[in-house]
């Protein structure tokens, strides 16, 4: 015996499943929407049926994507993943989508049914979640698990294509003073300040990471020549220099920078930060506020200070 008794019972489920669901023809006219799928899309039953199933399209996926979602159902039937998809109102919205092929005796395809899930939340908070993993949570730059990472694809992409990619340390010269006195959260604030202006004054493409404390690391990926990497530096030196508005009493900011060029300085990753770090020790030696040059060796590279 059939568990579907009459139209109308399966009309009774279709309307009160708390699933979103959506029937179209094969070629994505929509033949039926339930209660759900007017809540979650914002749109009215009379505003979807007959119209495209594209009326969602959020405008951040590009029409491969759309074509492979297409392919998957003309060869497999079926489809499910996630995407962005727009309510009524504009706002944009994170969707779990599964689309499966409805045939007819002779295999013909005759409708897609598709139901959709909001899962905008908890995307959100995986985000959340991956961000805090790899980002520093006083300055929100990169830590240095993201710092490793991108920096091994800055040297895979050169090892390709050739460059040099450069790696700067740098240092805040005598900052414990700093919080003895004014205290950490003054210390805290004026990290995440320092951190802003840096970051403001280099490219997209440049790599700022907070290394722990009061250092950074700035990963630079183009071919810039040495007194380019300087005049960057110097750059960032100027930054920090400048007033500091907020605080107790002025201040003035200066940085020890050690710089490595890849691959003179180290062949891999931790090799050039070991090499820039000992540069930027050695620029700290010299009294602070200076910048020096990792050796040329590839292997135990020895900082050489600038004069």
């Amino acid at each position: 015996m059939s568990p579907w008794p009459d139209a109308d019972l399966a009309l009774r489920v279709f309307e009160a499943s708390p699933i979103a669901i959506l029937v179209t023809a094969p070629d994505g006219t929509i033949e039926a929407a339930n209660a759900a799928f007017s809540q979650l899309s914002g749109y009215a039953n009379h505003e979807t049926v007959g119209r495209r199933a594209s009326l969602l399209r959020s405008g951040r996926h590009d029409q491969a994507f759309y074509r492979q979602i297409w392919q998957s159902l003309q060869q497999q039937g079926q489809w499910s993943g996630e995407l962005w998809n727009r309510h009524r109102s504009g706002q944009i919205r994170r969707h779990e989508l599964s689309i499966n092929a409805i045939r007819d005796p002779d295999q013909q395809i005759r409708h897609y049914v598709a139901m959709l899930r909001d899962v905008s939340e908890r995307y959100a908070e995986q985000q959340q979640v991956q961000h805090r993993a790899l980002h520093d949570v006083l300055t929100g730059l990169p830590n240095r698990a993201l710092l490793m990472e991108q920096l091994a694809e800055c040297l895979a992409l050169a090892r390709r294509n050739g460059g040099h990619p450069a790696v700067l340390y740098l240092d805040i010269d005598d900052f414990k003073p700093v919080n003895d006195r004014f205290g950490h959260a003054v210390g805290d604030r004026l990290l995440r300040q320092l951190a802003k202006r840096m970051a403001a004054a280099l490219r997209r493409s440049d790599i700022l990471c907070r290394e722990g404390g009061d250092e950074f690391v700035l990963v630079v990926s183009d071919g810039r020549q040495e007194d380019d990497l300087r005049r960057l530096a110097q750059l960032l030196q100027g930054v920090v220099a400048e007033p500091w508005p907020g605080l107790p009493e002025p201040l003035t900011i200066t940085l020890s920078i050690g710089i490595a060029r890849w691959p003179d300085a180290g062949a891999s990753g931790e090799a050039l930060l070991d090499a820039a770090d000992r540069a930027m020790y050695a620029a700290k030696q010299r009294g602070g506020d200076q910048i020096a040059f990792a050796g040329s060796s590839l292997m135990g590279a020895q900082p050489l200070a600038q004069p």
